[in-house]
Protein backbone atom coordinates (compact mmCIF):
# COMPACT_ATOMS: atom_id res chain seq x y z
CA UNK A 1 0.00 0.00 0.00
CA UNK A 2 1.20 3.46 -1.25
CA UNK A 3 1.81 5.71 1.93
CA UNK A 4 0.18 8.68 2.75
CA UNK A 5 0.47 11.99 4.01
CA UNK A 6 -1.79 15.07 4.13
CA UNK A 7 -1.56 18.19 3.45
CA UNK A 8 -2.85 21.40 4.45
CA UNK A 9 -2.47 24.38 2.32
CA UNK A 10 -3.73 27.07 0.51
CA UNK A 11 -3.38 26.82 -3.78
CA UNK A 12 -1.70 28.64 -6.04
CA UNK A 13 -3.10 30.86 -8.92
CA UNK A 14 0.06 30.29 -10.95
CA UNK A 15 0.59 26.55 -10.53
CA UNK A 16 3.65 27.10 -8.34
CA UNK A 17 3.59 26.97 -4.59
CA UNK A 18 1.13 25.72 -1.95
CA UNK A 19 -0.90 22.71 -2.54
CA UNK A 20 0.02 22.08 -6.43
CA UNK A 21 3.91 21.87 -5.27
CA UNK A 22 2.85 19.67 -2.31
CA UNK A 23 1.26 16.80 -4.58
CA UNK A 24 3.86 17.26 -7.08
CA UNK A 25 6.52 16.24 -4.49
CA UNK A 26 4.57 13.56 -2.71
CA UNK A 27 4.01 11.89 -5.53
CA UNK A 28 7.92 11.88 -6.69
CA UNK A 29 8.74 10.16 -3.62
CA UNK A 30 5.90 7.67 -4.46
CA UNK A 31 3.86 8.90 -1.29
CA UNK A 32 0.08 9.83 -1.88
CA UNK A 33 -1.05 13.88 -1.10
CA UNK A 34 -4.32 13.85 0.27
CA UNK A 35 -5.19 17.56 0.83
CA UNK A 36 -7.05 20.01 2.62
CA UNK A 37 -7.69 23.33 1.03
CA UNK A 38 -7.17 26.12 3.48
CA UNK A 39 -7.29 28.87 1.30
CA UNK A 40 -7.18 29.84 -2.66
CA UNK A 41 -4.52 32.49 -3.27
CA UNK A 42 -3.84 34.43 -6.54
CA UNK A 43 -0.40 34.91 -7.39
CA UNK A 44 1.81 36.24 -10.36
CA UNK A 45 5.21 37.49 -11.40
CA UNK A 46 3.64 40.86 -9.09
CA UNK A 47 3.99 39.16 -5.79
CA UNK A 48 0.50 37.66 -4.03
CA UNK A 49 -2.53 39.58 -5.16
CA UNK A 50 -5.36 38.29 -2.74
CA UNK A 51 -5.60 35.24 -0.16
CA UNK A 52 -9.17 33.63 0.23
CA UNK A 53 -9.82 31.64 2.72
CA UNK A 54 -12.29 28.71 2.45
CA UNK A 55 -15.06 29.23 5.13
CA UNK A 56 -15.37 27.11 7.93
CA UNK A 57 -17.77 24.38 7.18
CA UNK A 58 -16.03 23.18 3.93
CA UNK A 59 -13.28 23.55 6.15
CA UNK A 60 -14.41 21.44 9.29
CA UNK A 61 -16.00 19.16 6.76
CA UNK A 62 -12.31 18.67 4.65
CA UNK A 63 -10.76 17.67 8.01
CA UNK A 64 -13.03 15.14 9.08
CA UNK A 65 -13.05 13.94 5.43
CA UNK A 66 -9.86 12.14 6.67
CA UNK A 67 -10.65 10.99 9.96
CA UNK A 68 -9.52 7.05 9.94
CA UNK A 69 -7.57 6.98 6.70
CA UNK A 70 -3.99 5.52 7.14
CA UNK A 71 -2.29 8.88 6.80
CA UNK A 72 1.73 8.12 8.06
CA UNK A 73 2.28 12.26 8.62
CA UNK A 74 0.69 15.28 8.15
CA UNK A 75 2.53 19.02 6.07
CA UNK A 76 0.75 22.57 7.49
CA UNK A 77 1.30 25.52 5.29
CA UNK A 78 -0.36 28.51 4.68
CA UNK A 79 -3.69 28.43 7.18
CA UNK A 80 -7.11 31.01 5.94
CA UNK A 81 -7.49 32.96 8.86
CA UNK A 82 -6.62 32.41 12.96
CA UNK A 83 -9.82 30.79 13.52
CA UNK A 84 -8.60 28.07 11.52
CA UNK A 85 -5.49 28.03 13.26
CA UNK A 86 -7.65 25.92 16.44
CA UNK A 87 -9.87 23.89 14.36
CA UNK A 88 -6.37 22.49 13.16
CA UNK A 89 -5.30 22.17 16.59
CA UNK A 90 -7.96 20.33 18.18
CA UNK A 91 -8.03 18.35 14.88
CA UNK A 92 -4.70 16.94 15.47
CA UNK A 93 -4.64 16.41 18.90
CA UNK A 94 -7.04 13.54 17.84
CA UNK A 95 -4.76 12.14 15.65
CA UNK A 96 -1.11 11.38 17.18
CA UNK A 97 1.02 11.74 13.62
CA UNK A 98 3.99 13.59 13.30
CA UNK A 99 3.33 17.25 11.79
CA UNK A 100 5.10 19.36 9.67
CA UNK A 101 5.22 22.62 9.93
CA UNK A 102 6.39 25.36 7.10
CA UNK A 103 5.42 28.75 8.11
CA UNK A 104 4.58 30.48 5.37
CA UNK A 105 4.97 34.04 6.16
CA UNK A 106 5.03 35.85 2.92
CA UNK A 107 5.27 34.74 -1.05
CA UNK A 108 8.42 34.44 -2.17
CA UNK A 109 7.67 37.76 -4.73
CA UNK A 110 5.66 39.62 -1.72
CA UNK A 111 2.97 39.77 0.08
CA UNK A 112 2.49 38.74 4.01
CA UNK A 113 -0.02 35.37 3.88
CA UNK A 114 0.22 36.29 7.95
CA UNK A 115 -0.78 38.81 10.21
CA UNK A 116 -0.31 39.96 13.62
CA UNK A 117 -3.52 37.83 14.74
CA UNK A 118 -2.57 34.48 13.12
CA UNK A 119 0.91 34.92 14.33
CA UNK A 120 -0.17 35.20 17.90
CA UNK A 121 -2.48 32.69 17.02
CA UNK A 122 0.17 30.55 15.48
CA UNK A 123 2.17 30.66 18.51
CA UNK A 124 -0.48 29.66 21.05
CA UNK A 125 -2.57 27.14 19.79
CA UNK A 126 -0.75 25.27 16.78
CA UNK A 127 3.07 25.25 18.00
CA UNK A 128 2.88 23.15 20.55
CA UNK A 129 1.20 19.99 18.10
CA UNK A 130 4.07 20.16 16.06
CA UNK A 131 6.13 17.34 15.78
CA UNK A 132 8.98 19.78 13.35
CA UNK A 133 9.04 23.59 11.81
CA UNK A 134 11.19 24.68 9.21
CA UNK A 135 11.25 28.26 9.03
CA UNK A 136 13.63 30.56 6.92
CA UNK A 137 15.29 33.23 8.72
CA UNK A 138 12.98 36.43 8.37
CA UNK A 139 9.91 34.00 9.53
CA UNK A 140 11.87 33.05 12.51
CA UNK A 141 12.78 36.21 13.38
CA UNK A 142 9.24 37.10 12.57
CA UNK A 143 8.16 34.08 15.15
CA UNK A 144 10.78 34.69 17.51
CA UNK A 145 10.67 38.94 17.60
CA UNK A 146 14.67 39.02 17.50
CA UNK A 147 17.09 39.88 14.47
CA UNK A 148 19.23 36.94 12.92
CA UNK A 149 22.72 37.66 11.91
CA UNK A 150 24.88 35.17 12.67
CA UNK A 151 25.14 31.21 13.45
CA UNK A 152 24.80 32.24 17.29
CA UNK A 153 21.55 33.66 16.42
CA UNK A 154 20.32 31.19 14.63
CA UNK A 155 21.27 28.13 17.33
CA UNK A 156 19.48 30.92 20.02
CA UNK A 157 16.49 31.32 17.68
CA UNK A 158 16.01 27.40 17.03
CA UNK A 159 16.04 26.86 20.79
CA UNK A 160 13.70 29.53 21.85
CA UNK A 161 11.31 28.03 19.16
CA UNK A 162 11.31 25.29 20.71
CA UNK A 163 9.67 26.50 23.58
CA UNK A 164 7.21 27.09 22.24
CA UNK A 165 6.57 23.11 22.68
CA UNK A 166 7.75 22.14 19.54
CA UNK A 167 9.91 19.01 19.66
CA UNK A 168 11.95 20.00 16.74
CA UNK A 169 13.09 22.82 14.56
CA UNK A 170 15.21 23.28 11.28
CA UNK A 171 16.27 26.46 10.64
CA UNK A 172 16.64 27.05 6.99
CA UNK A 173 19.98 29.40 6.55
CA UNK A 174 19.67 30.51 2.77
CA UNK A 175 19.41 33.95 3.74
CA UNK A 176 22.69 34.21 4.94
CA UNK A 177 25.84 35.47 3.00
CA UNK A 178 28.90 33.06 1.93
CA UNK A 179 29.37 30.35 -0.07
CA UNK A 180 27.67 27.86 1.49
CA UNK A 181 23.53 27.76 2.84
CA UNK A 182 23.86 26.06 6.18
CA UNK A 183 20.80 25.05 8.12
CA UNK A 184 20.65 24.47 11.77
CA UNK A 185 18.44 21.34 13.12
CA UNK A 186 18.04 20.63 16.65
CA UNK A 187 15.50 19.10 18.99
CA UNK A 188 15.62 17.97 22.87
CA UNK A 189 18.25 15.39 21.92
CA UNK A 190 20.74 16.36 19.25
CA UNK A 191 21.61 19.36 16.91
CA UNK A 192 23.50 19.65 13.99
CA UNK A 193 24.01 21.73 11.17
CA UNK A 194 23.85 20.58 7.16
CA UNK A 195 26.03 22.50 4.50
CA UNK A 196 25.20 22.68 0.87
CA UNK A 197 27.26 24.59 -1.86
CA UNK A 198 24.80 27.68 -2.61
CA UNK A 199 22.95 27.04 -5.83
CA UNK A 200 22.81 30.27 -8.25
CA UNK A 201 19.76 29.04 -9.96
CA UNK A 202 17.43 31.59 -10.96
CA UNK A 203 14.75 29.96 -10.34
CA UNK A 204 14.01 29.08 -7.01
CA UNK A 205 10.45 29.83 -5.77
CA UNK A 206 8.34 26.79 -3.43
CA UNK A 207 11.72 25.87 -2.05
CA UNK A 208 10.04 26.11 1.37
CA UNK A 209 6.98 23.89 0.22
CA UNK A 210 9.41 21.39 -1.78
CA UNK A 211 11.04 20.80 2.02
CA UNK A 212 8.79 20.49 4.04
CA UNK A 213 6.91 18.25 2.27
CA UNK A 214 9.78 15.98 1.38
CA UNK A 215 10.18 15.60 4.82
CA UNK A 216 6.80 14.43 5.57
CA UNK A 217 6.44 12.25 2.49
CA UNK A 218 10.18 10.62 3.92
CA UNK A 219 8.25 10.13 7.50
CA UNK A 220 5.38 8.45 5.67
CA UNK A 221 8.17 6.01 4.25
CA UNK A 222 9.17 5.06 7.63
CA UNK A 223 12.49 7.37 8.21
CA UNK A 224 13.43 8.88 11.45
CA UNK A 225 13.60 12.81 11.86
CA UNK A 226 16.91 13.22 11.24
CA UNK A 227 17.11 11.08 7.69
CA UNK A 228 14.25 12.63 6.70
CA UNK A 229 15.48 16.00 7.51
CA UNK A 230 18.72 15.35 5.02
CA UNK A 231 16.35 13.73 2.65
CA UNK A 232 14.32 17.02 2.53
CA UNK A 233 17.45 18.55 2.00
CA UNK A 234 18.72 16.40 -0.88
CA UNK A 235 15.36 16.95 -2.17
CA UNK A 236 15.88 21.15 -2.35
CA UNK A 237 18.88 20.79 -4.11
CA UNK A 238 17.72 18.33 -6.46
CA UNK A 239 14.91 20.56 -7.31
CA UNK A 240 17.70 23.64 -7.68
CA UNK A 241 19.48 21.80 -10.23
CA UNK A 242 16.17 20.84 -12.20
CA UNK A 243 14.33 24.04 -11.78
CA UNK A 244 12.62 25.79 -14.82
CA UNK A 245 11.48 29.34 -16.02
CA UNK A 246 8.26 30.87 -16.70
CA UNK A 247 7.31 33.88 -18.96
CA UNK A 248 7.79 37.25 -16.91
CA UNK A 249 8.72 35.56 -13.61
CA UNK A 250 10.79 32.73 -11.76
CA UNK A 251 10.23 29.78 -12.19
CA UNK A 252 9.75 26.92 -9.23
CA UNK A 253 12.21 24.48 -8.00
CA UNK A 254 11.19 20.72 -9.44
CA UNK A 255 11.92 17.20 -8.21
CA UNK A 256 10.37 13.92 -10.46
CA UNK A 257 12.15 10.88 -7.81
CA UNK A 258 13.79 10.01 -4.83
CA UNK A 259 16.71 12.11 -3.95
CA UNK A 260 19.89 9.87 -5.42
CA UNK A 261 22.48 12.05 -6.50
CA UNK A 262 25.75 12.54 -4.56
CA UNK A 263 25.67 16.02 -5.49
CA UNK A 264 22.63 16.42 -3.96
CA UNK A 265 23.92 14.83 -0.60
CA UNK A 266 24.58 17.60 2.41
CA UNK A 267 27.63 17.47 4.24
CA UNK A 268 26.29 17.43 8.30
CA UNK A 269 28.27 18.84 11.11
CA UNK A 270 27.83 18.64 14.74
CA UNK A 271 29.03 22.62 14.96
CA UNK A 272 28.69 25.25 12.53
CA UNK A 273 31.62 25.33 9.92
CA UNK A 274 32.41 26.81 6.64
CA UNK A 275 35.94 24.92 6.51
CA UNK A 276 36.75 22.49 4.12
CA UNK A 277 38.49 19.55 5.21
CA UNK A 278 41.07 17.59 3.48
CA UNK A 279 40.09 14.05 2.35
CA UNK A 280 41.87 10.94 3.79
CA UNK A 281 44.11 9.14 1.70
CA UNK A 282 43.10 6.72 -0.48
CA UNK A 283 42.40 2.89 -0.08
CA UNK A 284 41.33 1.83 -3.50
CA UNK A 285 38.49 0.36 -5.01
CA UNK A 286 39.59 -2.93 -5.12
CA UNK A 287 38.95 -3.86 -1.33
CA UNK A 288 37.61 -7.53 -2.10
CA UNK A 289 36.37 -9.80 0.80
CA UNK A 290 37.34 -7.99 3.81
CA UNK A 291 37.18 -10.24 6.88
CA UNK A 292 36.57 -8.68 10.33
CA UNK A 293 38.41 -10.44 12.67
CA UNK A 294 38.84 -10.26 16.92
CA UNK A 295 42.00 -11.86 17.04
CA UNK A 296 45.68 -12.02 15.53
CA UNK A 297 45.68 -15.69 15.12
CA UNK A 298 42.96 -14.99 12.87
CA UNK A 299 45.32 -12.77 10.62
CA UNK A 300 47.80 -15.11 10.62
CA UNK A 301 45.35 -17.66 9.46
CA UNK A 302 43.70 -15.78 6.27
CA UNK A 303 46.86 -13.87 5.09
CA UNK A 304 48.17 -17.04 3.54
CA UNK A 305 44.97 -17.12 1.25
CA UNK A 306 45.44 -14.05 -0.30
CA UNK A 307 43.62 -11.68 1.70
CA UNK A 308 44.31 -7.93 0.75
CA UNK A 309 42.33 -6.07 3.03
CA UNK A 310 40.68 -7.04 6.91
CA UNK A 311 39.98 -5.29 9.96
CA UNK A 312 41.20 -6.27 13.65
CA UNK A 313 37.88 -5.46 15.97
CA UNK A 314 39.11 -6.24 19.27
CA UNK A 315 36.05 -5.63 22.04
CA UNK A 316 35.98 -5.61 25.85
CA UNK A 317 39.63 -6.57 26.79
CA UNK A 318 42.27 -4.62 28.66
CA UNK A 319 44.66 -2.55 26.94
CA UNK A 320 47.70 -4.25 28.40
CA UNK A 321 45.88 -7.16 25.96
CA UNK A 322 45.29 -5.27 22.73
CA UNK A 323 48.15 -3.77 21.93
CA UNK A 324 50.29 -6.45 21.71
CA UNK A 325 48.02 -7.81 19.03
CA UNK A 326 47.62 -4.03 17.07
CA UNK A 327 51.33 -4.58 17.03
CA UNK A 328 51.86 -8.05 15.90
CA UNK A 329 48.72 -7.44 13.50
CA UNK A 330 50.23 -4.53 11.75
CA UNK A 331 53.65 -6.07 11.05
CA UNK A 332 52.07 -9.58 9.51
CA UNK A 333 49.80 -7.28 7.38
CA UNK A 334 52.70 -4.88 6.31
CA UNK A 335 54.91 -7.41 5.16
CA UNK A 336 52.04 -9.48 3.48
CA UNK A 337 50.70 -6.08 1.41
CA UNK A 338 47.66 -6.54 3.12
CA UNK A 339 45.48 -3.51 4.31
CA UNK A 340 44.54 -3.36 7.98
CA UNK A 341 42.16 -1.40 9.76
CA UNK A 342 42.20 -0.90 13.27
CA UNK A 343 38.80 -0.81 14.55
CA UNK A 344 38.63 2.21 17.45
CA UNK A 345 42.10 2.06 18.96
CA UNK A 346 43.44 5.17 16.71
CA UNK A 347 46.20 5.91 18.97
CA UNK A 348 47.51 2.34 18.63
CA UNK A 349 47.21 2.16 15.15
CA UNK A 350 48.75 6.15 14.57
CA UNK A 351 51.63 4.72 17.35
CA UNK A 352 52.44 1.34 15.89
CA UNK A 353 51.98 3.05 12.03
CA UNK A 354 48.81 0.55 10.97
CA UNK A 355 46.98 1.30 7.19
CA UNK A 356 44.32 2.56 8.48
CA UNK A 357 41.27 3.10 11.10
CA UNK A 358 37.82 1.95 11.09
CA UNK A 359 35.49 4.03 13.02
CA UNK A 360 31.73 3.49 13.99
CA UNK A 361 29.54 6.74 14.21
CA UNK A 362 29.34 6.61 17.95
CA UNK A 363 33.20 6.64 18.06
CA UNK A 364 33.33 9.49 15.64
CA UNK A 365 32.66 12.23 18.57
CA UNK A 366 35.62 10.95 20.73
CA UNK A 367 38.14 10.23 18.20
CA UNK A 368 40.97 12.85 17.11
CA UNK A 369 40.14 12.91 13.33
CA UNK A 370 42.67 15.50 12.88
CA UNK A 371 45.56 13.63 14.57
CA UNK A 372 44.83 10.26 12.35
CA UNK A 373 44.37 12.38 8.72
CA UNK A 374 47.85 13.52 9.92
CA UNK A 375 49.51 10.64 10.69
CA UNK A 376 48.50 9.70 6.92
CA UNK A 377 46.20 6.41 8.31
CA UNK A 378 43.17 5.88 6.12
CA UNK A 379 39.85 6.24 7.75
CA UNK A 380 36.72 3.91 7.12
CA UNK A 381 33.12 4.95 8.47
CA UNK A 382 30.53 2.86 9.33
CA UNK A 383 26.93 4.43 7.95
CA UNK A 384 23.74 3.31 8.66
CA UNK A 385 21.19 5.73 7.44
CA UNK A 386 21.46 9.14 5.41
CA UNK A 387 21.99 10.90 8.80
CA UNK A 388 24.83 9.11 8.95
CA UNK A 389 25.93 8.56 5.24
CA UNK A 390 25.68 12.66 5.67
CA UNK A 391 28.00 12.59 8.88
CA UNK A 392 30.54 10.63 6.87
CA UNK A 393 30.05 12.48 3.67
CA UNK A 394 31.74 15.54 5.83
CA UNK A 395 34.84 13.97 7.41
CA UNK A 396 35.91 13.00 3.70
CA UNK A 397 36.83 8.84 4.67
CA UNK A 398 38.52 6.38 2.38
CA UNK A 399 35.85 4.42 2.04
CA UNK A 400 32.29 4.43 3.83
CA UNK A 401 30.48 0.83 5.10
CA UNK A 402 27.19 0.26 4.63
CA UNK A 403 24.61 -1.99 6.48
CA UNK A 404 23.33 -4.33 7.39
CA UNK A 405 22.20 -5.58 3.88
CA UNK A 406 20.74 -8.26 5.44
CA UNK A 407 19.79 -9.90 9.35
CA UNK A 408 22.93 -10.25 11.56
CA UNK A 409 23.65 -11.92 14.42
CA UNK A 410 26.90 -10.20 14.68
CA UNK A 411 26.17 -7.34 16.36
CA UNK A 412 22.79 -5.85 17.41
CA UNK A 413 21.55 -3.23 15.64
CA UNK A 414 18.51 -0.88 15.27
CA UNK A 415 17.99 -0.92 11.57
CA UNK A 416 15.99 -2.37 9.10
CA UNK A 417 18.59 -4.72 6.78
CA UNK A 418 18.41 -2.83 3.24
CA UNK A 419 18.99 -5.49 1.15
CA UNK A 420 20.53 -5.71 -2.87
CA UNK A 421 18.05 -2.96 -3.94
CA UNK A 422 19.28 -0.57 -0.57
CA UNK A 423 22.91 -1.28 -0.97
CA UNK A 424 22.68 -0.43 -4.90
CA UNK A 425 21.24 3.31 -3.72
CA UNK A 426 24.16 3.62 -1.45
CA UNK A 427 25.96 2.86 -4.65
CA UNK A 428 24.30 5.65 -6.46
CA UNK A 429 24.85 8.38 -3.49
CA UNK A 430 28.27 7.52 -1.96
CA UNK A 431 31.18 8.52 -4.29
CA UNK A 432 33.96 6.68 -1.96
CA UNK A 433 34.65 3.19 -1.82
CA UNK A 434 31.72 1.10 -0.66
CA UNK A 435 31.99 -1.41 1.79
CA UNK A 436 28.58 -3.67 1.93
CA UNK A 437 27.94 -5.52 5.47
CA UNK A 438 25.67 -7.47 7.60
CA UNK A 439 24.44 -10.70 7.32
CA UNK A 440 26.65 -11.24 4.22
CA UNK A 441 27.08 -15.10 3.40
CA UNK A 442 27.80 -17.64 0.37
CA UNK A 443 26.51 -16.61 -2.66
CA UNK A 444 25.10 -13.18 -1.15
CA UNK A 445 28.98 -11.82 -1.93
CA UNK A 446 28.64 -12.17 -5.80
CA UNK A 447 25.12 -10.45 -5.71
CA UNK A 448 26.78 -7.08 -3.11
CA UNK A 449 29.71 -6.90 -5.32
CA UNK A 450 27.76 -6.56 -8.44
CA UNK A 451 25.43 -3.80 -6.85
CA UNK A 452 28.63 -2.17 -6.60
CA UNK A 453 30.27 -2.76 -3.57
CA UNK A 454 33.99 -2.36 -3.94
CA UNK A 455 34.46 -4.70 -0.70
CA UNK A 456 32.52 -7.23 1.51
CA UNK A 457 33.09 -7.10 4.99
CA UNK A 458 32.36 -10.33 6.96
CA UNK A 459 32.74 -11.61 10.15
CA UNK A 460 30.83 -15.04 11.33
CA UNK A 461 30.43 -16.19 7.54
CA UNK A 462 34.34 -16.48 8.22
CA UNK A 463 34.72 -17.09 12.05
CA UNK A 464 32.04 -19.27 12.56
CA UNK A 465 32.64 -21.38 9.69
CA UNK A 466 34.02 -25.17 9.96
CA UNK A 467 36.47 -24.87 7.63
CA UNK A 468 37.51 -21.22 7.26
CA UNK A 469 39.70 -21.51 5.13
CA UNK A 470 37.58 -23.45 2.65
CA UNK A 471 35.06 -20.39 3.10
CA UNK A 472 37.66 -17.94 2.56
CA UNK A 473 39.03 -19.27 -0.83
CA UNK A 474 35.00 -19.89 -2.09
CA UNK A 475 33.71 -16.46 -1.08
CA UNK A 476 36.89 -14.80 -2.92
CA UNK A 477 36.14 -17.13 -6.16
CA UNK A 478 33.00 -15.44 -5.86
CA UNK A 479 33.74 -11.93 -5.45
CA UNK A 480 36.01 -11.70 -8.50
Amino acid sequence: MQPQILCLAATDSSGIAGLNMDIRCASALNVHARTVVTATSSQNHHGLLDLNPVPDDSFISQLHSHDGAPIQAIKIGVPGHVRQLSLTADWLAQQQRPVVLDPVLTATLGGDFYDAQVLAGLRQTLLPQVTLITPNIPEAERLCDSRILTPDDMVTAAKQLLEFGIQAVLLKGGHMNGPFCCDYYVDQQRAFWLRTTRSNASNQRATGCLLSTAIASALALGYSLADAVVIGRMAISQGLRQSYGLTQQAGPVRIDHFPDHPQDLPELFDHYSEATVSPFPECGRDLGLYPVVDDVRWIERLLPLGIRTIQLRIKDQPLALVEPQIRQAIALCRNSDCRLFINDYWQLAIEHKAYGVHLGQEDLSDANLAQIRAAGLRLGISSHCHYEVARARSLKPSYIASGPIYPTTSKIMPWQPQGIEGLSYWRKLIPQPLVAIGGIQGDRIKAAHQAGADGVAMISAITASPSPETTVRHLMTLFS
